[in-house]
């Protein structure tokens, strides 16, 4: 039986703008958590029903941040606009993107990670 380790994540929830503004939010909201302390970054996308370009850049600068650091990021709950502006720019062969909060989760226990209790934050 293959080892499995528990990892608590931290969720941030963007409001309903993906701009330079909440994605330099989001950005410092991954630079503040301490890299030894946090493995998965969970952003939650459900209320986010625009992004812009400069939203993206960030985004994308948050990602290899919490690669640099040793964590985790991925997105769950993309409206299907925003998942079309994902699709269209090719940044869901980038990030790990997922329905939900439950399907991430199976697809890591999958992976021999369990979520212990999230950590909610509000990024912008």
């Amino acid at each position: 039986m293959a080892s499995q380790k528990s990892i608590e994540p931290v969720v941030l929830h963007l409001s309903e703008r993906l701009d330079s503004q909440t994605g330099n939010q989001l950005h410092q909201q991954v630079l503040q958590n301490r890299p030894e302390r946090v493995r998965l970054f969970a952003i939650d996308m459900g209320d986010v029903s625009f992004a812009d370009s400069s939203g993206l850049f960030a985004l994308v600068g948050t990602l290899r941040t919490a690669r640099d650091r040793g964590s985790r990021l991925v997105l769950f709950n993309l409206k299907a606009s925003v998942r079309v502006i994902f699709e269209i720019s090719q940044l869901d062969l980038v990030f790990e993107i997922f329905d939900n909060y439950e399907a991430m989760a199976d697809f890591l226990h999958a992976e021999g990670i369990l979520l212990k209790t999230k950590r909610d934050l509000i990024a912008a």
